[in-house]
């Protein structure tokens, strides 16, 4: 679901690249990609919000649960939104990046 929120919808896609920045099983956000694997900062200069990925999109926000941010940069889309489920505290958020790539 959050994917098809990235797809430009006038453009014809081959596949995407899609990372996801958050919580998984513990504290603490990484940097994860389709098979969750972690990629810890070796990832983060991958998008274009390179290391603000972590609070960058949520800067300035008030950081209430249920509220989805989204923004699109230099090819790529991302959702943001605060997610306390797994870490509770103030900040704690989860962000779906994805790069489509055109045929």
């Amino acid at each position: 679901m959050i994917a098809l929120l990235c797809i430009p919808l006038n453009q014809p896609h081959k596949l995407m690249n899609i990372l996801y920045f958050g919580c998984l099983v513990h504290k603490g956000h990484f940097m994860h990609d389709r098979t969750d694997i972690y990629y810890g900062d070796r990832k983060w200069d991958k998008t274009p919000w390179g290391v603000h990925i972590d609070g960058g999109m949520l800067k300035g926000k008030p950081y209430d649960q249920g509220v989805i941010y989204f923004e699109q940069r230099d090819g790529w889309s991302a959702v943001a939104f605060c997610d306390y489920s797994i870490d509770s505290r103030p900040g704690s958020h989860s962000i779906f990046s994805c790069q489509c790539i055109n045929n």
